[in-house]
């Protein structure tokens, strides 16, 4: 179940950050192709919709991550490990 819930909020924030970029990608065509892109955007993302998958996907990635430190014995961890957590917690 938390590793469903992991997977499903990162895919959300992953499309977010994706069409984020894809938004900025599109100014590289043309500024109307740019807007347009912002248009679909901000349909999708700025509805309450969007608005509650984005941000419920976010605090349960970050809360996930927590617990994922609370339930260990120790904090001896492999360097990739710390990069990897130090990293996702430097994104906000």
């Amino acid at each position: 179940m938390v590793k469903q819930l992991r997977l499903g909020s990162g895919l959300v924030l992953f499309a977010y950050v994706a069409t984020h970029f894809l938004n900025h990608a599109l100014g590289l065509v043309s500024l109307p192709a740019a807007e347009g892109g912002r248009d679909v955007f901000l349909f999708v993302w700025r509805s309450w919709i969007g608005t509650a998958v984005l941000y419920g996907s976010f605090a349960i990635h970050i809360a996930l991550a927590f617990w994922a430190i609370f339930v260990r014995r120790t904090l001896r961890m492999h360097r990739w490990e710390w990069i990897q957590l130090l990293m996702g917690l430097m994104i906000p």
